[in-house]
């Protein structure tokens, strides 16, 4: 299968996408899937078409993941998505990312990771991030556990989270560790007490700039 079959760009373009909507829930979807009915819809046919899913895909998982991701990218105007492509054509990067993109999604174990990877996605469409810096949150999507990214987006501050799951999240480059030396603390106890106590170092976590990419679109 050659590059311009697997491109998911060629679908990213069509103005189709508008007809995905948020009520194509993910019920909706193994229905749809199961009665046949799902290929009917133009852009997911075109899809089928295109990419030959009807025979090599067994159930609605991978379907619902590129809808999932498909979805977030319908508030954005079609000339946007053009210009924006047509952009990575010039680049001659258009049929690798198409490629790439496929790949990301079909490694994600978790729809809702896909919509996350929608999100990111528009904000590569929008110019509010670059496609490097894309490539970079969409591994660290896939790699991170996402009941820890729930935690992270449900949580102001980095120290009301489980050390468990920040060292995780530290893991995939999403949080930044550091240790934090203690010495300064122990003089200043010393001079204010007289006494000498030993701190020893600790773990400290915050968040990185791809963190808190990530945790505003999770």
């Amino acid at each position: 299968m050659g590059n311009s079959e697997i491109n998911l760009l060629n679908v990213v373009k069509s103005d189709q996408i508008k007809e995905i909507t948020k009520d194509l829930t993910e019920v909706a979807i193994d229905t749809f899937f199961n009665d046949g009915i799902l290929k009917d819809i133009p852009i997911v046919g075109t899809f089928f078409n295109l990419y030959n899913l009807s025979q090599n895909i067994s159930n609605s998982f991978f379907t619902k993941k590129i809808l999932k991701f498909l979805l977030e990218l319908n508030s954005i105007s079609n000339k946007e998505r053009l210009n924006f492509i047509e952009q990575l054509d010039n680049e001659n990067e258009s049929a690798k990312i198409g490629e790439k993109l496929l790949i990301i999604i079909n490694n994600l174990e978790d729809v809702d990771k896909a919509t996350i990877l929608g999100k990111l996605f528009k904000l590569a469409i929008e110019g509010k991030i670059e496609m490097q810096t894309f490539m970079r949150l969409s591994y660290m999507v896939d790699r991170a556990y996402l009941e820890d990214l729930k935690v992270l987006r449900d949580n102001e501050y980095v120290e009301n989270i489980d050390n468990d799951i920040k060292h995780n999240l530290s893991q995939v480059g999403i949080l930044n560790q550091t240790i934090k030396d203690n010495r300064d603390h122990e003089e200043y106890v010393y001079k204010t007490t007289g006494k000498r106590q030993f701190y020893p170092p600790k773990f400290e976590y915050k968040i990185s700039d791809y963190g808190n990419i990530i945790k505003e679109n999770s």
